[in-house]
């Protein structure tokens, strides 16, 4: 102000041109009179034209603010509510950029005239035009609220909405999972005028400063869209390959719409790899949620195992797949409501699932470690899978059986491979070895802090199977005990199945385990050829009359795991006929002799009650305790005690089959002790064929009870520890047995010798304390 109060009548001439200038009221008039008087003019030019520019930016920011502040007030156009403010967005933008650009224009002539003061010098000048753009984009983004937000995003889910329902109705897609077409321009599709009013609010927003706004909250409709169609394909739909649809949609629909108002390659390009990303995190979280039922429902859902392969690949999810796996495996199966086999067969679904996801094997130790850990807390988990092992039952879901694997796998593992053919293997191996990748473990979680590429994984089920224990010998063991269960069920000497299986299983466990199961099969082989031969020879003048009923098995005892049970007493008759076939065999097999097993066989009977019949399987001393009632009607449980050889808790247990299926009756004598009688008739539950046998136990040891018998050996060399010596730590006492114990030789693990010691607590024979044990004093 100094200066203009200084000036000459020049000056005054200039500032009279400005001001007209500067209000908008161009006229080459006044450009010449500014020219003139600054011919004229003898004042410091410079400080002139910054002072004056400086008031015109001030000028045209002042018109900006006021502006906005009552364009940015939708409400003001009569709209209520997001949806009818988001209609007004474009009419709203496109007045405040006309506002903007009007207001830019009258402030460039203002400093074209300024420039006349610095001699061509229009660089310092343009640093006012960059000042006032700064000013106008700072106006606006002070004026953006939550409220211009959710308006912006609501306008974008409006638009892509439309577009996405316009594409499906072009192509005559019925439902969304079926974009099976190329894409298509947005002005073919939805008009022009509806494309350029898109185009016109992208300039809009660009020129106010507002294109980063834009681009976040058209990603953020396009992510809400995104998750929306994975939801609608994904959701209780593990068949269908979730990411091949999605491709399709982004192709189809998402990228289209974007060119609608973009046009640069490299902006598509950009959009296209954030929305892939987008689309591999999104359907990777779906399907982690959805893992229990994919493993379920294998094969059947080898559309979502795709989709988690593809999503690890390029999303790296692996520590939340593990994290989300293990949690759901947690609630929905390792709990004591849920069978062991069922456990086992998710367990092979999940093993089979991730081999396909992650073949390096690193997600299945990851995810696999609780399930396995948790199996050998259940007592029946090895029977269990010697049972699928042996199954050739085919699968109705059209995968191969465990036994069928052990078939196509051939001898890995086994013994059967030579050293030199080993050796060569090896050096095979050595010759064509190459780096594993390396893997954070914290990718994959804790449950990998010990993984390395030290670790072997199993290359089968099988493998991973028995991998629950890292021991083959519990397997064998329970093997050979199921295996003689099955065999002394057997009505006939029909073994094919269980030769074949041996045979299967020697390729994986080796010969020398299964040894004592080959003598096993070996001697039903020989049972066979000798029955047939004694019953060849049979001379109805000495009593064979009834050896067409039956068939023996003869065992050698040392190969069979132990044969419990209580001993029975036989009606005459049939210990004649018995003794009478021992005979022939002793004569046949000479020095030999038979020691008839009582307990053990099957028996079948045709039972007759008030004209009824009954077709039963049961065991001998079940058919001698029945047949007992030949003689009397009634038998008192003491008598029959006698007269059978056994407990009076035995005779009862044998007497229930009998009584549940309304042959025997139970009733109480005047002096209350039991009494069985025979039922006049049979009612209408009963009838037709019962099978007992599973019921009566079977009479084989199992490897508890045998583990048990060989503990027992132990336990006076255990005691003899703890009497010279105080207390022992677990480790301790099994290393003294390893040295000392030589006749029978100590071969026990840990493991067992904790449960042995267990068991000596619970029958108070010794004391636990802390991790050390002690006698008992008396």
């Amino acid at each position: 102000r100094r200066c203009m109060a200084s000036a000459s009548t020049q000056w005054a001439s200039f500032e009279r041109a400005f001001r007209a200038c500067e209000s908008g009221r161009e006229d080459p008039k006044h450009l010449e009179e500014a020219s003139q008087a600054l011919e004229a003019g003898c004042w410091e030019r410079r400080r002139i034209a910054d002072v004056m520019a400086t008031e015109a930016l001030d000028t045209r920011t002042d018109a900006i603010r006021q502006r906005v502040a009552k364009g940015w007030k939708l409400e003001m156009r009569g709209k209520q509510g997001t949806e009818g403010r988001a209609e007004a967005l474009p009419e709203m933008l496109e007045e405040l950029t006309a506002e903007f650009q009007q207001q830019m224009h009258k402030l460039q002539y203002a400093l074209g005239l300024l420039e006349l003061t610095l001699e061509g010098r229009s660089q310092d000048l343009r640093s006012y035009r960059q000042r006032f753009e700064s000013n106008v984009c700072a106006l606006v983004w002070n004026a953006v609220d939550e409220t211009f937000t959710s308006i912006v995003r609501s306008y974008f889910l409006a638009k892509l909405t439309a577009f996405g329902d316009a594409f499906q109705r072009a192509h005559g897609l019925e439902d969304a999972a079926s974009f099976e077409t190329d894409a298509v321009k947005g002005d073919a599709l939805m008009g022009r005028e509806w494309c350029e009013e898109m185009k016109r609010v992208s300039d809009s927003m660009r020129t106010l400063g507002l294109g980063a706004l834009m681009e976040e909250q058209y990603g953020t409709v396009a992510n809400q869209v995104l998750l929306q169609e994975v939801s609608s394909y994904a959701k209780d739909n593990v068949e269908m390959q979730v990411l091949k649809v999605t491709k399709q949609w982004i192709q189809g629909v998402a990228l289209p719409f974007f060119q609608v108002f973009v046009s640069s390659g490299e902006e598509i390009t950009s959009w296209r790899s954030r929305l892939d990303y987008k689309m591999y995190r999104a359907v990777g979280e779906t399907r982690e949620a959805s893992f229990f039922d994919i493993v379920i429902d294998y094969p059947e859902s080898m559309g979502a195992v795709e989709d988690l392969k593809a999503c690890l690949k390029m999303a790296h999810r692996h520590s939340q797949i593990v994290a989300t796996a293990t949690r759901i495996f947690a609630n929905r199966l390792l709990h004591a409501g849920a069978a062991t086999s069922d456990i086992l067969q998710t367990y092979i679904s999940t093993i089979r699932v991730l081999q396909i996801i992650d073949p390096e094997g690193q997600l299945l130790h990851a995810i696999g470690a609780p399930i396995c850990a948790y199996l050998r807390t259940r007592k029946d988990t090895i029977r269990c899978i010697v049972t699928m092992m042996t199954d050739d039952t085919p699968s109705e879901d059209g995968l191969p059986s465990l036994l069928e694997e052990l078939a196509s796998t051939g001898n890995e593992g086994g013994e059967s491979e030579g050293k030199e053919e080993a050796y060569a293997a090896e050096e095979d191996r050595g010759s064509t070895w190459t780096p594993a990748q390396v893997t954070n473990a914290s990718t994959y979680g804790t449950a990998l802090s010990t993984f390395s590429d030290r670790v072997t994984l199993p290359k089968d089920t099988v493998g991973f199977l028995i991998g629950i224990y890292g021991s083959k010998d519990l397997f064998v063991g329970e093997y050979r005990v199921m295996l003689a269960e099955k065999l002394l069920a057997k009505e006939d000497y029909d073994i094919e199945r269980e030769v074949r299986t041996i045979e299967l299983l020697k390729l994986r466990f080796g010969e020398s385990a299964l040894h004592n199961c080959e003598v096993m099969l070996k001697d039903f082989g020989d049972s066979k050829r000798i029955d047939s031969y004694i019953k060849s020879e049979t001379d109805s003048n000495l009593g064979f009359s009834s050896h067409e009923y039956l068939d023996s098995v003869i065992l050698s005892e040392c190969f069979w795991p132990g044969l419990q049970g209580e001993e029975v007493k036989l009606p005459q008759d049939i210990e004649t006929e018995l003794n009478l076939y021992a005979s022939k065999y002793g004569t046949l097999k000479a020095p030999r002799k038979l020691v008839w097993k009582h307990h053990l066989g099957v028996v079948n009977l045709d039972v007759e009650v008030g004209g009824s019949k009954i077709s039963v399987r049961v065991s001998p001393p079940q058919a001698a305790l029945l047949l007992a009632f030949r003689e009397q009607k009634i038998w008192d449980i003491d008598a029959l005690s006698s007269k059978l050889g056994s407990t009076p808790s035995n005779i009862r247990r044998w007497a229930m089959v009998w009584i549940n299926s309304g042959v025997l009756q139970e009733t109480r004598a005047t002096n209350n002790s039991m009494v069985f009688k025979v039922c006049d008739t049979l009612t209408e539950d009963h009838g037709g064929e019962m099978d007992a046998i599973d019921a009566d136990g079977g009479g084989v040891s199992s490897m508890e009870e045998q583990l048990a018998q060989e503990m027992a050996v132990y336990e006076s060399y255990i005691i003899g520890m703890l009497t010279n010596f105080d207390s022992l730590p677990l480790e301790r006492i099994h290393n003294m047995l390893k040295m000392f114990v030589v006749e029978p030789q100590y071969d026990k693990t840990s493991e067992q010798l904790a449960s042995f010691l267990g068991k000596l607590v619970t029958e108070d024979k010794l004391i636990m304390e802390g991790t050390s044990y002690r006698r008992v004093s008396k």
